[in-house]
């Protein structure tokens, strides 16, 4: 894929966007090999997908930018390994009455589940338009 995005010719694509990155660790070996686009969607670059204005803005420079290629890596503080073992914490009797925990552990869940059903409908834009994307999961 590489070998492809370094020869192509067409200049109105974007070759790359990451949304979750993070720190934008793909996004530093996208610009050693010379590609274009250099967006992270990320809430530590200042963008919170959980606000319908930035992920109106999203699918905005997405449809514009023409981005090729998306690496998406959704959260998984909702459904990841530590998940199960917080569950298992909480239905013990040590942590009956606690229901900040529960709340909390909810909230997590639906935050979880928002973000992953955004990363879905990401997923399937890229495919309806022909193009591609990678999900780091």
């Amino acid at each position: 894929m590489l070998t492809y995005l370094q020869e192509r010719q067409d200049v109105h694509y974007e070759d790359m966007c990451e949304v979750f990155g993070g720190q934008g660790g793909t996004l530093r070996c996208v610009v050693r090999r010379k590609l274009t686009g250099h967006k992270n969607f990320d809430l530590t670059c200042g963008i919170d997908l959980m606000d319908p204005k930035e992920v109106k803005a999203l699918f905005s420079y997405l449809e514009s930018e023409r981005v090729f290629c998306v690496v998406i890596g959704p959260p998984c503080t909702a459904f990841g390994p530590w998940s199960i073992v917080n569950r298992a914490k909480i239905s013990t009797k040590t942590w009956k009455g606690r229901t900040d925990i529960l709340r909390n552990l909810n909230k997590t869940r639906r935050e979880g589940t928002r973000l992953a059903n955004l990363a879905a409908s990401i997923c399937e834009y890229q495919l309806s338009k022909g193009r591609h994307f990678i999900c780091l999961l």
